[in-house]
């Protein structure tokens, strides 16, 4: 018999921003202005990247996981892919992911397809882009 895991998730706003080594977030204040310590996520610690069915980005990393909720699927599969990129400028090899709902009429059973940038006919984020490097 499997044992079931709950986990309550409460999202807080951070400001992001992207740097030259990784991401670094810090919380805010009450007039939504970055405070207290920024904390960092480095490239060089990042195992994968996905953007999760939805709006959810999230980043695997040696010494912990990352969830973080984007405005939408559009911007989540944009931080997803431009983190990619710029971890390879960085000198990091980082696998990205896109995870999207099946297309047509499913009963919703049906797992959801995955775009990677590994693998054979792979569709992911790195060879979309090489060219343009």
């Amino acid at each position: 018999m499997a044992a079931w895991k709950w986990e309550m998730v409460v999202w807080q706003e951070r400001f992001v921003k992207v740097t030259q080594e990784g991401i670094v977030y810090q919380h805010l204040d009450s007039k939504g202005e970055p405070k207290g310590k920024e904390k960092s996520i480095p490239f060089s610690s990042m195992e994968m990247i996905k953007a999760l069915l939805g709006d959810i980005l999230y980043l695997k990393c040696t010494k912990r996981e990352y969830q973080f909720q984007c405005a939408g699927p559009v911007e989540c599969e944009r931080w997803a892919t431009n983190l990619v990129l710029l971890a390879q400028y960085s000198g990091y090899t980082v696998p990205g992911y896109v995870v999207m709902a099946p297309e047509g009429d499913d009963d919703g059973k049906a797992p959801p397809d995955i775009a990677s940038a590994d693998g054979e006919g792979a569709t992911g984020y790195a060879e979309n882009y090489e060219s343009a490097a």
